[in-house]
């Protein structure tokens, strides 16, 4: 892990040094490879978890001139996780509504499912399950997708039964997760963090849905969700924008989901 933090340090040096070097030589100063630059120091903090000085690379990354509709989607995608992250829920859904908006000028099918995900998840955040809900109605899922957005999908629309106890159709929706995973684990891997969280899901569905008992019963898979395994650990920009470990603790104690972000 010591050795990872030092790489990304490393990393993060390199394109503050990249950036300065565009900045002051003509031949090389165009604008839009200082914006990648700038995009590329802000993911590099955002995997950090420096999130507010990813924001202000990612404002740096918007202010230049001539950036093509893709990129510039793309930036307030960053911004749209980052404020997420930050607890700026309203801020996010903005952002996402004003690249939604924009339809498929600067937005390919994928992206736009995508960031119409992210758009329900930031009004699940809000407590608005109603809206979340008809949002997610309107989210198709991603064809040949390879980092599990159709698994955040699936997720999102479990959450969304469980919150408004819609048991039978939570059950539904867990089988069809499985189906899900099973029929997509032959084409492509998946992380073992989403297989330990099916793992869960099904457990708490065999269990009558009651929350304390799983949360005992399963308490070495919980363990592996909160720690910093690689394969087991919850980053940054991936499709599990609602913690899900931290999540079903808040359910166990009949708390109102308040997700934290930090590096603990």
């Amino acid at each position: 892990i010591r050795i990872k933090m030092k790489m990304a340090h490393l990393m993060q040096l390199l394109l503050v040094e990249l950036i300065d070097h565009l900045n002051h030589q003509p031949s090389l100063k165009q604008f839009t490879r200082i914006a990648e630059a700038y995009t590329n120091l802000a993911a590099t903090q955002m995997f950090n978890y420096k999130y507010d000085e990813a924001v202000k690379s990612n404002e740096e990354a918007l202010r230049f001139p001539g950036l093509r509709p893709t990129d510039k989607n793309y930036y307030k995608e960053s911004l749209a996780f980052l404020n997420i992250y930050l607890g700026n829920f309203s801020k996010s859904n903005k952002e996402l509504k004003e690249i939604i908006a924009e339809g498929l000028i600067g937005n390919s099918e994928e992206e736009l499912s995508r960031r119409k995900y992210l758009l329900a998840t930031t009004l699940f955040l809000q407590g608005e399950y109603k809206k979340s809900n008809v949002q997610l109605q309107d989210t198709k899922e991603i064809e040949n997708e390879k980092e599990g957005w159709n698994i955040g999908i699936r997720l999102l629309q479990i959450f969304l039964t469980l919150e408004t106890e819609k048991i039978d159709l939570a059950d539904q929706r867990i089988e069809s997760l499985r189906k899900h995973i099973e029929r997509t684990s032959k084409m492509k891997s998946i992380r073992k963090r989403d297989v330990v969280i099916f793992r869960i899901l099904r457990h708490l569905a065999t269990n009558g849905f009651d929350f304390k008992d799983t949360w005992i019963d399963k308490k070495k898979d919980f363990l592996l969700l909160s720690s910093d395994k690689p394969e087991y650990k919850w980053i940054p920009r991936s499709h599990e924008v609602i913690i899900f470990h931290q999540w079903f603790e808040a359910k166990v104690r009949h708390k109102k989901y308040q997700p934290d972000f930090t590096k603990k």
